[in-house]
């Protein structure tokens, strides 16, 4: 507790202040005391190896239900001196005995969040996580739910997916994602105040929440990501939507530490879909999805959704691209490995087995959209379950549709 009140109060302390002058960076105020805040915080005796003041995660509201929408934080100042030569397998390799996590996480205006979450044991996402903030508001995922609490209104918002956590986990997928992002740079820094040699690499892609763009950190001597930043654009401009300033890896969570309580007298209901403005543009093309003249809307997603997952069986692009607006920026490498899982032949998709009802409706700017769940088997004989949200709208007077994205991560069958 005392690491997330020390971070409260420098908050508080920089949202009640005025500016400085001119001549100095109001970001590197924050972020200096940031730092501050990390040297004078007392280690924590469970730690499995030595405690890392930065972070990596995935997102924690309804941006995080995402493909790789990463949350970072840079503490360091970047000093560019060319492109280093880095190797993830070293970072992998790293990461293979953490199957759990916590970080202290800046989110929105000034609140902090104390974050855990422990992998699936297919060590392909999170599990269960839990986040609980300095205003009181509470996050957890619970048996593929996640529930949202607001502690001015006494309510808690339930997805009936899981939108808050990390997918894909700390591992080889998510670092070939940052590695092979179409715009990706490497570079070298150095921690002002430990002096720490860091490799850092950026990027963007449009996900379901929205056009991201990251900055990752890795230390060169433990290969460990140790910082990491998210903006809500593609340019990493502004100020970023998460800044992490704590992690630390665990082998074995602590007893409790995923317990959520909230007062018993709270309102439970359903958390509204919005999706991102931004992306709703991207679905207006008359050249994309299918026509869904003469047939419901269950049916019509039903035939679009077993078209999209045929493609990704049989790594048709051109397909995915007509199917799923959203991918049409993204390059074959990347397609490759985010949805065809190329290069993990055991995890790659061979079989729609089930397509079910429409669970979820919605209603946006552009029309219609429905969630229907979809269970897929992969090579490894291992089912998996995953939300998708299909997308209506009227072109020419003529009713059509076209795959959003998922709508939550994927999960396990077990």
């Amino acid at each position: 507790m005392r690491d997330i009140k020390e971070t409260e109060e420098m908050v508080k302390r920089h949202l009640r202040e005025p500016y400085p002058a001119k001549d100095t960076d109001p970001e590197d105020r924050i972020l200096a005391d940031a730092l501050a805040a990390m040297r004078r915080a007392k280690p924590r005796p469970e730690l499995p190896s030595r405690e890392i003041g930065r972070a990596l995660v995935k997102s924690t509201s309804a941006r995080l239900a995402g493909g790789v929408a990463v949350m970072l934080l840079v503490v360091a100042i970047a000093t560019r001196v060319g492109r280093p030569v880095w190797a993830m397998e070293e970072t992998v390799a790293a990461l293979q005995k953490y199957r759990a996590c916590n970080l202290t996480l800046l989110l929105g205006p000034g609140v902090a969040y104390d974050f855990w979450a422990k992998a699936e044991p297919s060590g392909e996402l999170s599990g269960d996580v839990t986040l609980r903030g300095s205003n009181g508001s509470v996050i957890w995922v619970k048996d593929n739910k996640t529930y949202y609490y607001d502690q001015g209104s006494n309510t808690v918002e339930v997805d009936d997916a899981k939108t808050a956590g990390f997918q894909p986990w700390l591992g080889p997928k998510l670092f070939r994602l940052i590695e092979k992002a179409e715009d990706a740079r490497a570079s070298y820094a150095k921690d002002p105040a430990s002096g720490r040699e860091l490799v850092v690499m950026t990027g963007s892609m449009l996900t379901v929440a929205g056009h991201i763009s990251w900055s990752v950190e890795f230390d060169r001597e433990t290969k460990l990501p140790v910082a990491l930043k998210e903006w809500e654009n593609p340019r990493g401009s502004g100020a970023p939507a998460v800044s992490a300033v704590r992690i630390t890896y665990y082998q074995e969570l602590p007893k409790d530490a995923l317990k959520a309580e909230v007062p018993a007298g709270a309102i439970y209901r359903d958390k509204p879909i919005v999706l991102p403005d931004g992306n709703l543009e991207r679905m207006g093309n008359p050249d994309q999805g299918i026509s869904a003249e003469g047939m419901t809307r269950v049916e019509a997603a039903r035939k679009i959704l077993e078209q999209a997952h045929q493609a990704i069986i049989a790594g048709d692009l051109a397909s995915i691209r007509k199917l799923c607006p959203l991918t049409g920026g993204w390059s074959d490498e990347m397609l490759r490995t985010l949805l065809v899982n190329e290069e993990d032949e055991s995890m790659r998709p061979t079989e729609v087995v089930e397509i079910g009802g429409i669970v979820r409706e919605g209603y946006d700017r552009v029309g219609p959209f429905v969630v229907l769940p979809v269970r897929v088997k992969t090579k490894d004989g291992r089912l998996w379950d995953q939300k998708h949200i299909v997308q209506f709208r009227l072109i020419g007077g003529r009713e059509s549709c076209v795959v959003y994205g998922p709508y939550g991560m994927t999960s396990e069958l077990k």
